[in-house]
């Protein structure tokens, strides 16, 4: 009875936070920064003076800089493709999966490419 109980809760408590949810996406739908810092909805109405209460742009914050998208095939390929039957570039012994028989040319053909 309590496992019930306990399901039941949990459904609707995320009924609940989902109605809200979408009430809360649905208000803040038409709300925009604009060209000034502020933050205004469609009817021009002011939310706030600054952007987030400190102006700062969450996206500027923190950088994650991503390697791969300034790279082209080739150079892709140079770096991160792994050649099985290579012995000086290919996979340590004892990397791949127990059970797997590294001699199949299946397996060769879907790790190569």
């Amino acid at each position: 009875m309590a496992g019930q109980e306990g399901l039941i809760d949990t459904a609707i408590k995320t009924v609940e936070t989902g109605y809200i949810q979408r009430h809360l996406v649905k208000a803040l739908e038409d709300v925009m920064v604009c060209y000034d810092g502020t933050m205004q909805n469609f009817l021009g109405d002011l939310i706030q003076f600054i952007y987030g209460e400190d102006g700062m742009d969450g996206t500027f914050i923190e950088r994650q800089k991503i390697e791969t998208f300034g790279m082209s095939d080739r150079e892709f390929e140079h770096n991160y493709q792994v050649y099985m039957m290579d012995k000086e570039g290919g996979f340590l012994p004892g990397v791949l999966q127990i059970r797997i028989n590294d001699s199949l040319l299946e397996l060769l053909a879907k790790l190569n490419g």
